[in-house]
């Protein structure tokens, strides 16, 4: 059982996906996120065990492909869709943000957040840190959508000028679509929410 001494460095996260070095070997991926370069790197280190040059791992990692849903980008004309609707929780939702954050502040940039389902007791509370960490980030509007969304709204004590609640998808897919400029949307809730119903 040999000691893992693999490190992290010179982690960018681009529009385009992300790059890293181990071991001064610099692997690309074309998926982003800080704990997307973790699994990577935990892949690397038994690509390693196995005897792989640094060079076949990194022809691995290009076919690398998520699941749909999975910080999937989608374009569509003026939209560049950020599609995250595969599932959520409260530090999924936090790794999107803090992903998103860093990505596309070149454009105009647009968080849509639906509920989070099944969290118990304290879910109102959960969805307000997450409203609270969406207004934290670089971003123009924030859309919410959901009842959870809706009563959590009510108790945020940030500024909340830029926070809209929608009663239906359809009037969110609309507003997108009057957009009239380069615009990231990020689209992250609970998979009952189906937020993937947005994209035009």
């Amino acid at each position: 059982n040999r000691e893992n001494n693999f490190v992290i460095e010179d982690f960018i996260d681009s529009n385009d996906g992300m790059s890293f070095k181990i071991e001064d070997s610099e692997y690309n991926l074309n998926v982003n996120g800080k704990h997307n370069a973790l699994n990577a790197g935990m892949a690397i280190a038994i690509g390693k065990r196995f005897d792989l040059t640094s060079e076949e791992i990194k022809e691995g990692l290009k076919n690398l492909h998520l699941t749909p849903m999975r910080f999937q980008k989608i374009e569509k004309e003026d939209l560049i869709y950020i599609n995250d609707a595969y599932n959520a929780s409260p530090i999924s939702m936090e790794y999107s943000l803090n992903t998103f954050d860093k990505l596309f502040n070149n454009m105009k940039k647009i968080v849509v957040l639906g509920d989070m389902l099944e969290l118990g007791e304290k879910e109102i509370e959960f969805h307000r840190e997450i409203i609270e960490k969406a207004l934290s980030i670089k971003c123009n509007k924030i859309y919410l959508y959901g009842e959870r969304m809706k009563k959590a709204l009510e108790i945020v004590k940030s500024n909340k000028e830029k926070v809209i609640h929608f009663t239906n998808k359809e009037d969110i897919k609309n507003l997108l679509e009057k957009e009239q400029k380069k615009t990231a949307v990020l689209l992250k809730g609970s998979r009952g929410m189906k937020l993937e119903e947005i994209i035009k």
